[in-house]
């Protein structure tokens, strides 16, 4: 953790490392049952408070203690999912355009996002959408000029240090390098209709293939 600021009249905001595991710090802040709500953030957690039960200072002192006390726990992690995954010039429109940008040859561009996890650090934009980190760091790769109107369900789209799923169909900015080949969201479900949660971890099967 490297800063605590107010966030407007009842809110206080956390930012956090890179390695920390956002997911597990809010629920140690939920189980204390001391926060409204516990938020989690791309790079930050928000907690909410009753400024007239609890002043902004009286507040900051009660987060700083309690985090003071958090523990890291291992089996925090989410879930390991595979992702089967197609690359075919249909689903995959941008891999080229990709490559070019990190100049790599197309097919190296999936054996390197082949071999690694990515873990899933929130929800948003769109229903379902996953922020992913995991992609290499010394990738610089560009947003599209012109966004789609309509991107198709099961897409995986990539930006500089990050990798994005789109659960529906919707419109999006980010060059899409494949689709997945099993549904990201069942509305017939009867608990969640996401295949996925914040916090879980993914792996990627190109075309099917297994890992190494």
């Amino acid at each position: 953790m490297t800063q605590m600021f107010l966030l407007g009249d009842d809110c206080l905001t956390v930012s956090m490392e890179p390695n920390e595991n956002k997911h597990s710090i809010a629920e140690h802040l939920r189980a204390t049952k001391c926060w409204s709500e516990v938020v989690v953030g791309k790079q930050d957690i928000t907690v909410q408070y009753d400024p007239i039960i609890l002043p902004p200072d009286a507040a900051l002192n009660q987060l700083e203690e309690q985090l003071s006390h958090y523990v890291i726990v291992d089996s925090a992690l989410g879930e390991i999912i595979e992702i089967p995954v197609s690359l075919s010039a249909e689903n995959a429109p941008d891999l080229l355009h990709v490559a070019a940008q990190i100049e790599l040859p197309a097919n190296k561009v999936w054996d390197h996002l082949a071999s690694r996890t990515f873990t899933i650090d929130m929800l948003g934009f769109t229903p379902g959408f996953a922020y992913m980190t995991g992609v290499p760091e010394d990738w610089t790769i560009e947003r599209l000029s012109n966004p789609r109107q309509s991107v198709p369900a099961g897409s995986i789209g990539i930006l500089t240090g990050q990798c994005g799923l789109y659960a529906l169909e919707g419109p999006g900015g980010w060059p899409i390098i494949g689709r997945a080949l099993i549904p990201l969201f069942d509305g017939e479900a009867t608990q969640s209709p996401l295949l996925y949660n914040a916090n879980d971890r993914i792996r990627f099967a190109p075309d099917g293939r297994d890992h190494d």
